[in-house]
């Protein structure tokens, strides 16, 4: 009987491990394994490979990274993307798709954790990269646009339109920030309409009776409906009431709709239990009779699980409601503490609408992007030069009440949030209208239309 030759048996044996990847994969895609079964194959098929890199191991470890942030190890996923990375770059595999998409995938992990200087790092490319392979780059930079205000996030949406046929998580996150993107502005149409293209295209490409995101893309969207309630007169309220009970019933459904989904994991159960939050927190800022107690505890589970994620944006946003509540309840020394650790993460991470919608502001980036009003510069009236206002939709709470003739008191009695929180966004207001006080701001309101 021959011998087999060494290189003979290293190629059986590489014929061999990437039977075993595919077949890890399959049951991963399929979810008949749990996550660490998938561990711990998927790494003693990275360890005997050797040190010879072609796209099966790539495929390996991309696929490790994978699982890693599905179980919500967030940290340890982005460390496996960015070595997947790394292995291709020094082996010339760097423009595999394997390669790309673990790098967009490091983006999303970076933006997740809160590092998010690391994460535009890594979203940024030259033109070396096709159209096609930059795209899931694209759209995990999109995140950070929203999050950091502007209104970048909209264009990437439509900009990655023509590539949704080639990655659906391309569509997922661009999506996800485009809608964000159009909740911070205040523009509440733009938000329905694009969730239901995003909502539509996904069901019927899976063909399923709902997907997965809607719960986050419900979750965001009852929230700044929730932002708008406040000032809206009795009929749209009523409407807003109606549109918050047929998101939270969708997002919360969308388990039962489809048996075949994976189970939950803690970022699907952080999405559901924003949604549920968020949609007593509307009720409650449309006038509805809410126990405050019971929305503290919503608004403390939901930041709860992000934490356990460690998706330090997303909690602070769940800590930045939870401070309004808690004022409005009368814990004023929980709720200080719930918007200063709100406050320090918007600084950290640049989220400029976060930090405007907590009274505070990020040096350098204007709170929130909105639709503005072009208006003379003050300081030349002469001029035709011409800047535009842009407040947030907190702002523009409080600008509205000043017009009323309330006190900085009043104003943060009826938005439920801190005097001193009040005076901050006055005094950004004044800013950004170039106006020496209250009443002249109002006037200048009026007339450039931002008050009806």
């Amino acid at each position: 009987m021959p011998r087999r030759s060494a290189a003979g048996g290293l190629l059986d044996g590489r014929r061999h491990l990437r039977t075993e990847i595919d077949a890890i994969i399959a049951k991963a895609r399929s979810h008949e394994t749990d996550g660490g079964a998938s561990l711990t194959a998927i790494g003693k098929v990275v360890d005997d490979w050797g040190e010879e890199v072609d796209t099966a191991l790539l495929r390996a470890r991309y696929t490790l990274g994978q699982i890693l942030y599905r179980q919500g190890a967030v940290r340890e996923a982005l460390d496996a993307h960015l070595t997947t990375v790394a292995i291709a770059e020094r082996a010339g595999f760097q423009g595999s798709p394997y390669a790309t998409n673990a790098r967009a995938l490091a983006v999303l992990c970076a933006y997740e954790i809160g590092d998010w200087d690391r994460a535009a790092e890594l979203a940024a490319h030259g033109a070396e990269l096709s159209e096609e392979a930059a795209a899931p780059l694209d759209a995990a930079a999109s995140l950070l646009h929203a999050g950091r205000g502007g209104r970048r996030a909209i264009k990437i949406f439509r900009c990655l339109r023509s590539q949704w046929e080639f990655d659906r998580s391309t569509v997922v996150q661009s999506g996800v920030a485009a809608l964000d993107a159009h909740g911070w502005s205040g523009d509440l149409d733009g938000a329905r309409a694009l969730r239901r293209d995003v909502v539509t295209y996904l069901r019927r490409i899976e063909e399923q009776a709902q997907v997965m995101v809607e719960v986050r893309l419900d979750a965001l969207l009852l929230g700044h409906l929730a932002t708008r309630a406040h000032l809206a007169g009795a009929d749209e309220r009523a409407a807003l009431l109606e549109e918050g009970e047929e998101l939270l019933g969708e997002a919360l459904s969308v388990w039962d709709s489809e048996p075949g989904l994976p189970p939950k994991t803690t970022e699907a159960r952080a999405w559901e239990s924003r949604a549920r939050a968020e949609h007593a927190h509307l009720r409650w800022r449309a006038g509805e009779s809410v126990d405050l107690n019971s929305l503290v505890g919503e608004f403390s589970t939901c930041a709860g699980l992000f934490a356990s994620r460690g998706d330090r944006y997303e909690e602070s946003r769940c800590r930045s409601r939870l401070a309004s509540v808690l004022t409005a309840a009368g814990r004023g020394d929980e709720a200080d503490r719930e918007r200063d650790a709100a406050i320090e993460t918007a600084r950290a991470l640049g989220a400029a609408p976060l930090a405007a919608e907590l009274g505070s502001a990020v040096a350098g980036v204007a709170g929130g992007s909105t639709a503005g009003s072009p208006v003379p510069s003050p300081s030349h009236p002469e001029t035709p030069r011409r800047v535009v206002v842009q407040l947030t939709p907190r702002e523009h709470e409080v600008l509205t009440l000043v017009a009323r003739g309330r006190s900085n008191g009043e104003v943060g009695r009826e938005l439920f949030i801190s005097t001193k929180t009040v005076s901050v966004h006055v005094s950004n207001i004044l800013a950004k209208l170039g106006a020496s006080g209250r009443g002249e701001a109002v006037a200048l309101a009026r007339d450039l239309g931002l008050l009806e």
